[in-house]
């Protein structure tokens, strides 16, 4: 189930995300940095959920259609994307980025998540930046990674940056 319960320390975070979308004060991009499953990607499923669950006053509840879509991982909205053979190649971004420019289908918000952003070739890594120039209203990209470094200084420049540690 995702809710906020889920994801185990990390408090600063959780409740900078629940004040940044409960006042509307959500950046279009995050990187989300620090070591393999700590938890970065639960929580940036644990965001899409509460832009796009159905129980705003307890969002994200976990039990609505929108949030229970998202944890079977097939809400239409709220995309993954994760590398093929150790690189994330121009046809999956073709796939994820022809949906940006249009209003979510039946949330409020469209969500793109990209797990071990650092494997972004080069093309796919220009044709995301290419949207983080001039992200679409109502779109927010959460890139995940262990090693920024590996990113293009120009993403990681679009992006608030977002630090787990496991102190």
């Amino acid at each position: 189930m995702i809710t906020w319960d889920e994801i185990i320390g990390h408090d600063r975070i959780k409740a900078f995300f629940q004040r940044a979308v409960q006042k509307e004060r959500l950046y279009s991009t995050y990187l989300f940095t620090g070591p393999e499953g700590i938890g970065k990607r639960m929580t940036a499923r644990t965001v899409a959920a509460m832009l796009n669950c159905e129980t705003q006053e307890q969002a994200p509840c976990g039990q609505c259609r929108s949030c229970r879509n998202i944890e079977a991982g097939n809400h239409v909205d709220v995309q993954e994307v994760r590398a093929e053979k150790d690189e994330i190649k121009s046809e999956q971004m073709e796939t994820i980025l022809e949906r940006v420019p249009f209003p979510p289908y039946e949330g409020r918000a469209r969500v793109t998540i990209v797990d071990n952003a650092h494997q972004f070739n080069r093309t796919s890594g220009n044709m995301m930046l290419k949207t983080l120039e001039e992200p679409p209203d109502g779109n927010y990209f959460f890139l995940i990674t262990s090693k920024p470094d590996l990113l293009l200084p120009t993403i990681r420049s679009r992006c608030q940056q977002v630090g787990f540690t496991t102190a």
